[in-house]
């Protein structure tokens, strides 16, 4: 790898016990019945609803049959897999509409420094495994890839997706994180770096990014970042930048997404 490690002593930050109690959602699933007539007896559709207890309220349907876990049985899951493996991690977690949806991030405390030789300011970058799961019928236990910069969060792309959000058998799980933590997690650094000295850019896509993700300000920010510097790396920061900036959980994930793709910053188990 390109760029220079700075190590940590080993042991993992786990989640604390408030932390744990927030993601204790009150959930139980509930067949589904079909009852189309008075005359004849009720017949199973097939489906079940993921019930809160507390809100007595539906959060989702999923067919029979359909693999689930709870949210401590997820965040339970990838605990194991990197105390297992031996890796520290600070984990932050996001809860969304009412604890319906969770997105754990583990940061991985292996962090590279990819400082251009002529900027001032440092830049540590760091992987992170990005779980999520949910009761809302469209959201399982599945996992994602990312890297933060500085603290500023992006995703990588991962083909095809549904690798990654394999969950089941977790043995697959554990041989995804294995694999990105080796050598996918250090093509993408490579890729980075790289973007320190290429100056060829798709004016086009970052534009267009810059119209649906950020501000009209921020599209005529982007025109002084150019004409100041050509090269994807000035340009890959100042994006970044905007997006740590942004409100709430999804439209920072929505963005930090379509940036990955810009800047073509993917990997897969298939070309590790």
């Amino acid at each position: 790898m390109v760029g220079r490690e700075r190590s940590y002593l080993k042991g993992l930050i786990m989640l604390t016990q408030d932390q744990r109690q927030s993601l204790d959602v009150p959930v139980i699933k509930r067949p589904l019945w079909l009852h189309l007539d008075d005359n004849a007896p009720r017949t199973k559709s097939g489906f079940s609803a993921f019930y809160n207890k507390e809100k007595k309220k539906i959060l989702g349907i999923v067919p029979d049959g359909a693999q689930y876990l709870s949210h401590l049985e997820a965040i339970d899951t990838i605990e194991l897999i990197l105390k297992e493996l031996d890796e520290s991690t600070e984990t932050s977690l996001h809860l969304l509409k009412g604890g319906t949806l969770l997105y754990a991030h583990f940061k991985i405390k292996k962090e590279m420094d990819i400082t251009p030789d002529e900027t001032e300011e440092a830049f540590i970058l760091s992987p992170e495994i990005i779980l999520h799961n949910g009761f809302d019928g469209f959201t399982g236990a599945g996992m994602e890839f990312g890297i933060s910069i500085n603290d500023m969060h992006c995703r990588i792309q991962s083909l095809p997706q549904r690798e990654m959000a394999a969950f089941y058998p977790i043995s697959n799980v554990k041989s995804h994180i294995q694999a990105f933590l080796g050598g996918g997690m250090d093509k993408i650094c490579n890729h980075i770096i790289s973007l320190q000295d290429i100056d060829q850019w798709n004016t086009d896509e970052v534009v267009d990014f810059c119209k649906k993700i950020l501000s009209n300000k921020d599209l005529k920010d982007i025109y002084e970042v150019v004409n100041a510097s050509s090269r994807n790396w000035n340009i890959f920061i100042f994006l970044l930048e905007k997006i740590e900036k942004k409100r709430g959980y999804r439209a920072k994930r929505e963005a930090e997404i379509a940036l990955s793709k810009i800047f073509k910053l993917k990997w897969s188990m298939s070309y590790r």
